[in-house]
């Protein structure tokens, strides 16, 4: 076989490989999904209203995540379970050494005049995705080394992006908590930004905003046990349509 063959042909392996729900490959321990509760201990992130903290209430929603996957058969890494700091370029790390199906760190906002309110979700900056693919490329053994980790730096760029749209959506499909009206957040958008917690990452990854911790309205939702657990009912649904295709559409609360 040729090099010109044997090269097109890993090429196009590469491109198989790197599909937006497949980017990748199959676990090395098992796990499907890394769940990362942004903050914790001396990091308490963005105050909430009251004395309500960023940390706990990332902590409750990850755990709560964490239930509604493994009740749909997905297994579940945490790079934090109680109120302790993990170094922000550990957590990715954490994900790249099982090779999950996704990595997903989950925050809250907060804003100066306590008046903002919304969801939005961030993928890494296209600045950043060259940055890590010129690193891989360098340390490849030779070209076709380093064509192949171009590929599959592209292909984890653009399956991140697709994670980060399935979860956006899902989110703005509303809340219902039982003792109060549906609730629709505002869209702050798909982002792309250059954040350190998915900088190293070698698997989509993602972080979102799940609305602002300081809101009158959505501050009180994501401080309750039952506004947490609806946001957990639509994050769980998004990644759950993440692994398996990402066809799934997300339900809509009354209005």
């Amino acid at each position: 076989m040729s090099h010109i063959k044997l090269f097109s042909g890993l090429v196009g392996l590469c491109l198989l490989s790197v599909a937006p729900a497949d980017a990748a490959p199959a676990s090395v321990a098992g796990i499907d999904v890394v769940l990362d509760p942004g903050h914790g201990g001396s990091n308490t992130g963005s105050p909430g209203r009251g004395e309500v903290l960023e940390k706990r209430v990332t902590l409750a929603l990850a755990k709560a995540v964490r239930r509604r996957l493994m009740a749909a058969g997905l297994v579940v890494q945490m790079t934090r379970s109680n109120d302790t700091y993990v170094p922000i370029r550990a957590r990715a790390r954490m994900a790249n050494a099982v090779v999950p199906r996704c990595f997903v760190s989950i925050h809250t906002n907060a804003s100066a005049d306590h008046g903002r309110s919304g969801v939005e979700t961030y993928f890494l900056s296209k600045d950043a995705v060259d940055i890590h693919a010129r690193r891989a490329a360098s340390t490849a053994a030779n070209d076709v080394e380093a064509v192949l980790a171009d590929l599959r730096t592209v292909g984890v760029a653009r399956a991140s992006q697709q994670l980060a749209e399935i979860v956006q959506r899902h989110l703005l499909g509303g809340v219902s908590v039982p003792d109060g009206p549906s609730y629709f957040p505002v869209d702050r958008g798909v982002r792309q930004a250059p954040h350190d917690v998915l900088a190293d990452a070698e698997v989509p990854a993602i972080l979102v905003e799940v609305g602002f911790l300081d809101h009158p309205v959505e501050g009180r939702l994501l401080a309750s046990a039952d506004g947490q657990a609806a946001v957990a009912d639509r994050l769980a649904a998004a990644i759950v349509a993440f692994v398996h295709g990402g066809a799934t559409s997300p339900p809509v609360a009354a209005r």
